[in-house]
């Protein structure tokens, strides 16, 4: 992790919320994300997010990895969110490693 910048994993989740957030079709609801990462990172998600895929195999590879790491960024989501309201608990801590 560099001084004054995000760790690499945490703009990597923030990019695949952004990719889900985009995505139709998803229970995801996440427009924040998108407005948190830095310039060439947003790039990378308009690039996956875009209507016309690159024939470029660098961007295509990118692509696909953004769409799924928006596919666990979702399902994680919806599971966790799901769990809350099952429970009902009037708080929730999330403890991270990293």
């Amino acid at each position: 992790m560099k001084s004054g910048r995000a760790s690499q994993t945490a703009e990597l989740v923030c990019m695949g919320r952004a990719v889900a957030h985009a995505a139709s079709g998803f229970e995801f609801f996440d427009p924040t994300a998108y407005e948190l990462l830095p310039g060439a990172e947003r790039a990378r998600v308009e690039r996956a997010c875009s209507e016309r895929p690159s024939k470029d195999p660098r961007t295509l590879a990118d692509r696909v990895y953004l769409e799924h790491l928006a596919a666990v960024m979702t399902a994680r989501t919806i599971a966790i969110d799901a769990a809350i309201r099952e429970h009902a608990a009037p708080q929730l801590v999330l403890l991270g490693a990293g």
